[in-house]
Parts: structure tokens; sequence; C-alpha cells
């Protein structure tokens, strides 16, 4: 991405490459469902470790970008 984030596909594949059990991705579109549904079946094995480190490395700074979005993000009147 331009702006320095991360496309989802990239950040999905990072979730899936961690010792998960489980990953919710919400999604406000059909179009981003048919996103993820296609990158988790072309997903064929966890990124390298250098790959994981350098999406961190690209991701470091956005971390209060992030909490902030989540802090005033609400979906039907509900706020976490």
């Amino acid at each position: 991405m331009e702006d320095g984030g991360a496309d989802a596909a990239s950040l999905l594949r990072y979730a899936w490459s961690l010792p998960i059990s489980t990953a919710v991705c919400g999604m406000p579109k059909l179009e981003f469902l048919e996103a993820n549904v296609a990158t988790a079946m072309a997903y064929a094995s966890p990124l390298p470790p250098a790959e994981m480190e350098k999406l961190r490395q690209q991701l470091a700074g956005r971390k209060f970008v992030l909490e902030r979005f989540f802090a005033h993000h609400h979906d039907g009147g509900w706020t976490a």
C-alpha cells in the first residue's frame, strides 16, 4: 500500500502464520469476504520469519492509528 500500511491479504497471511486456532475478521462488504476466501484458498504455507519481521517493521508506527480506530469504532450502535 502507498500509505505505508499493508493489504488485507498480507495481514491475513501473517495471522495464519502465528500459532492460532481461530481468526475472526469483520467484513462489511461481500467483496471483502470474497477476497478473504480467495486469500484463504491460495494460502499454502506460513510466511517465512523474515517476511513476518518485514511486515512488523512496516507497520510498527501504525499501532496508534489502529488503536484510535478501534477506540471509536462501533457497529450497529454497539461500542466496544
